[in-house]
């Protein structure tokens, strides 16, 4: 970024935020981890799945969880899954 022409200042908050430093304190940082999980739990979560064993999947998707905020916890409830994928999200949470 510095060689593109950023300041320092705007390259360390950058790196910062890359860095997952400041997770669930900083909005930013939080925004990014959460577009992250949500873009997994929507589009590689199927798959992914199907190729890790369940308990293992079950633990996965825990400490994904928590990574997340309670706003992204809404909005991944909301998103388009198969019967399975839901019902292994549901156990992971401890949810019926």
């Amino acid at each position: 970024m510095r060689e593109a022409g950023y300041s320092d200042e705007e390259a360390n908050r950058v790196k910062a935020i890359i860095g997952k430093k400041g997770l669930g304190r900083d909005p930013d940082v939080q925004a990014l981890e959460d577009c992250a999980c949500l873009v997994f739990l929507e589009n590689y979560f199927a798959d992914f799945s199907r190729k890790i064993k369940h308990d293992h999947m079950v633990r996965i998707v825990q400490m994904t969880w928590r990574k997340m905020s309670p706003r992204a916890h809404e909005l991944a409830l909301q998103l388009p899954m198969s019967d399975a994928s839901l019902a292994l999200v549901k156990e992971a949470l401890g949810v019926e």
